[in-house]
């Protein structure tokens, strides 16, 4: 490269992923769990995971530790052969995320800049212009991302039904500037 060229990475969107989230007993416990599709799950050992990697997240992004981290909706997500999970997001809230308990379908994750499909030149694949990234489903992993990142999984062409466990995340507390008119208190 140019020593007159200065590269700047702005605005980037991060994805974080954790394996071996939870003890083989923990895993095993929650895999076996019977529950219906986006039925509300409680399981403390996958809580406090999720607790402890929000504040790595915030660490990693800068974020002042004063915040409570609240799990304001955790729910179980079943998938069998024809059923897919169309593109959304996750508002009102700050993080979103997934734990796999299958294999199946990648979930999709769309590049998030209004601009991102106007137009693509050819490129060998990258993190500049590609408009897509896939995560695999690895059982006992977890994906931390930001709420507004849109996302969607395939329809499930497979005899094997994919289970994940989804949660969203809230930071409680003081949010702008001391002394802002925009300061709020979530």
């Amino acid at each position: 490269m140019n020593d007159n060229v200065h590269h700047l990475e702005v605005f980037p969107t991060s994805i974080f992923r954790w394996n071996s989230v939870l003890s083989m007993n923990e895993y095993d416990e929650i895999f076996n769990m019977k529950y219906e599709d986006k039925q509300a799950i409680k399981f403390q050992p996958l809580e406090e995971k999720i607790k402890l990697y929000v504040r790595e997240v915030q660490g990693i992004h800068f974020i002042n530790d004063e915040y409570d981290v609240e799990i304001t909706e955790m729910w179980g997500n079943i998938s069998p052969k024809g059923v897919d999970h169309p593109y959304h997001n996750h508002p009102n809230n700050l993080y979103s995320g997934i734990f796999y308990l299958t294999r199946g379908e990648p979930t999709t994750f769309v590049d998030p800049r209004p601009q991102h499909n106007i137009l693509i030149p050819r490129h060998t694949p990258n993190r500049f212009l590609d408009t897509i990234v896939q995560l695999e489903p690895i059982p006992n992993t977890l994906v931390i991302f930001p709420s507004y990142l849109g996302h969607f999984v395939r329809t499930n062409n497979t005899d094997n039904v994919r289970k994940t466990i989804s949660f969203n995340i809230m930071l409680r507390g003081n949010y702008g500037d001391d002394n802002s008119l925009s300061q709020v208190k979530i």
